[in-house]
């Protein structure tokens, strides 16, 4: 017998967005966290589309965004003061604006708070996890509260969700790997700012780098480099503080709510998962800030893992889909580590010649017109481009493996809908075309082994539905996010929006079906 089918050790975003995830799918989960609560001082600041896209999957899209600034961008500036580099992405591809400031209390508490909605989801606080024994069967989970009551606890899958420290990582004899950076950054963050620019600042100035970052309700948060002879006390004064702020703006007397020294990591455990036991988020990838990933990446680790566990609980797919997790989500993490490093090489520019050169570079290459719309629609940015794991026919088509978009859909009453939000939770059938509906009506009739899937049916943005056929699940795209060929596809949509397949459909829903049947039946095998 199992106490809970997941035990989720860690109570930040990541496992509280674990939660969030296993409870919409009806996977009996337990959090636990060692401190009395969520935390209650900033941390991370930046949630992009693609973890918005999570949350809207999670259900708690709503919650989520009363607390979030959305669509901001990015503007760097010269130790003079001149402008280098605008960032301000236009592109809603998955369903969001890129670049998102939120306040990480304020997303927590509204993920806890919401959890109250999840019948099979319980958390407990004050709750330290002191020991992990996993066999080929389950995972016992030793934890102690705040009294000193011991208990054991047994699942059928532990989440390491615990962060840089992780005692889950340190409990399967992962270690991690990589750099960490001599750098230290002062970080201020501040309520009630004045300024009321909208868009980050980045000051490549070799005196004293430095980031102004906006966030909701007149938040704001500053962040500075330190160098090698300054001391962490000198700069952690708030008379010292205030001075350095009143060279940026109008927010010297703002209202400080945090201030801290820290230094930045680019690393990445050597393994991610055991037979029963996944690491997600910082016990599994530490990134420097200077990309805003970090927690970005850990809410993708969540998505992938969260279904991967769900099906096999259910006992609809096999446990070999679990081993799937490392080689899909690690190459990702890895190239936004190492976007994040280059960029931090970038802005902590060294003084002299060398700025004056590095700048100088930036702002010719601005003056390209192609270059330019490169940085600032963010396509520097690495997209996830699985290239093993639960997919098929990869060599075959650039849309397998890769994140689907989200466009609006118009449905037959002529309301306009995030293709999401008509996709439901678990595996789609979508059916691409000007056909796609009497395509749809014949693929909905086959067996494809995935419970509960769902056929959507999406037209063309210049063609009008069918009013009679396939009418239930069908919507016009548009925006042509899918383009407009004329031939009908059929994509297999993971739960976590990657495609997992792409065929040209021709008038026999059988040869595609067996496709997606001799997938899940893999997953049982091994």
């Amino acid at each position: 017998m199992f106490d809970w089918d997941v035990i989720v050790v860690g109570a930040g975003p990541t496992g509280l967005t674990m939660g969030h995830l296993l409870g919409k799918m009806g996977i009996r989960t337990l959090i636990v966290e060692r401190n009395k609560e969520t935390v209650a001082q900033p941390r991370a600041v930046s949630i992009d589309d693609e973890a918005l896209r999570t949350m809207q999957a999670a259900g708690v899209l709503k919650e989520v965004l009363a607390d979030v600034a959305l669509d901001y961008g990015l503007a760097s500036f010269d130790a003079a003061g001149r402008q280098l580099q605008t960032v301000h992405p236009t592109t809603r591809e998955y369903g969001f604006p890129r670049r998102n400031a939120f306040v990480q209390p304020l997303l927590e508490a509204a993920l806890n708070k919401s959890l109250a909605n999840k019948a099979c989801v319980s958390i407990m606080f004050n709750t330290k996890c002191v020991g992990i024994t996993e066999n080929a069967e389950q995972v016992d989970v030793h934890v102690v509260d705040v009294d000193g009551s011991e208990q054991t606890l047994r699942s059928r899958y532990v989440i390491g969700a615990d962060g840089a420290s992780s005692f889950v990582r340190q409990s399967i004899g992962a270690t991690l790997e990589g750099a960490t950076f001599d750098q230290r950054w002062l970080i201020i963050d501040l309520e009630n700012t004045k300024d009321r620019f909208r868009e980050s600042k980045g000051y490549f100035d070799p005196a004293r780098p430095a980031v102004n970052l906006p966030g909701p309700d007149g938040r704001r948060r500053f962040e500075f480099m330190l160098h090698a002879h300054e001391k962490d006390a000198d700069f952690l004064d708030e008379k010292a503080i205030r001075q350095l702020l009143s060279r940026y703006g109008p927010d010297q007397d703002a209202v400080i709510v945090r201030k801290q020294v820290y230094g930045f990591h680019a690393r990445v455990a050597d393994r991610w998962q055991t037979r029963r036991i996944f690491l997600c988020g910082d016990a599994a990838h530490l990134s420097p800030p200077f990309a805003g990933q970090g927690v970005n990446s850990a809410f993708r680790d969540v998505h992938n893992i969260s279904w991967k566990i769900a099906a096999v609980v259910r006992g609809e797919m096999g446990p070999a889909l679990l081993s799937s997790y490392q080689v899909e989500r690690e190459p990702h993490a890895r190239a936004l580590i190492d976007m994040a490093v280059k960029n931090g090489k970038h802005f902590m520019v060294k003084p002299g010649l060398h700025a004056r050169l590095a700048n100088l570079g930036t702002r010719l290459a601005m003056m390209i017109p192609s270059v330019a719309e490169h940085y600032a629609q963010m396509k520097n940015k690495p997209k996830g481009s699985y290239t093993q794991g639960f997919l098929t026919g990869l060599a075959h088509s650039e849309r397998v493996g890769r994140l689907a978009p989200q466009p609006m859909l118009e449905t037959l009453d002529r309301a306009l809908h995030p293709m999401d939000d008509l996709t439901g939770v678990g595996f789609a059938i979508l059916v691409i075309g000007i056909d796609a509906q009497e395509a749809a009506a014949k693929l909905a009739a086959v067996n494809w082994m995935l419970p509960g899937v769902r056929v959507l049916a999406i037209v063309p943005g210049n063609y009008n539905l069918h009013r009679t056929i396939w009418t239930q699940w069908a919507g016009r795209d548009i925006n042509d996010a899918f383009g407009a060929d004329e031939k009908t596809r059929v994509l297999l949509l993971r739960p976590d929006r990657y495609v997992a397949l792409d065929a040209l459909y021709a008038d026999d829903p059988e040869p595609i079906a067996r496709t997606v049947r001799a997938l899940v039946e893999s997953t049982f095998k091994g």
